[in-house]
């Protein structure tokens, strides 16, 4: 089966969500095999033009990596939130609070579930499952990107080469 991004994905790639301010961005038009057609993924860089970075978020039970999640440039050492579930995504954008695990506290570096490292490059990824957009409403159909319905995190260790979903909501 071959990836044909639907419309919504298009159009988050032409404009992204703004969880995603603070990095340049690349849209994935090749995506991991296996990825739906309402998933669309991006490339994410630190604003200084790097590409790897440290990945914090909060271990549950012990191997759970939980949200809020935030990028650390190994370049320049700018600190970056990526997502949270309490302001971003399709529940968060109507006010209707979060239902899924956040966590709170000191938040934890991700390792390599295969070699223990903490440098990765990383990709977002983005569903869009909202069919009709018209149910968003006229004043939300201009900014449909921020209506995610699902989110993932997805890393590759830079050291041993590791693709892994360090998370998904």
């Amino acid at each position: 089966m071959s990836y044909a991004p639907s419309e919504l994905v298009k159009r988050a790639w032409g404009t992204p969500p703004r969880c995603l301010a603070g990095f340049n961005v690349t849209p994935v038009v090749e995506p991991p095999d296996g990825t739906f057609n309402k998933l669309g993924y991006f490339a994410l860089a630190c604003t200084c033009g790097g590409g790897s970075f440290k990945v914090f978020g909060y271990l549950q039970d012990g191997e759970l990596f939980s949200a809020p999640f935030s990028l650390t440039c190994a370049m320049c050492g700018k600190s970056v939130e990526l997502f949270d579930i309490a302001t971003h995504g399709y529940d968060a954008e109507f006010g209707h609070g979060y239902f899924s695990v956040r966590s709170t506290g000191t938040p934890s570096e991700y390792n390599c579930p295969a070699c223990r490292k903490t440098d990765f490059s990383a990709q977002a990824g983005f569903s869009y499952q909202i069919e009709p957009i018209e149910d968003l409403g006229p004043e939300n159909q201009g900014r449909v990107q921020d209506f995610f319905d699902w989110f993932y995190l997805d890393v590759r260790c830079n050291d041993c080469g590791e693709y892994v979903c360090a998370s998904d909501y």
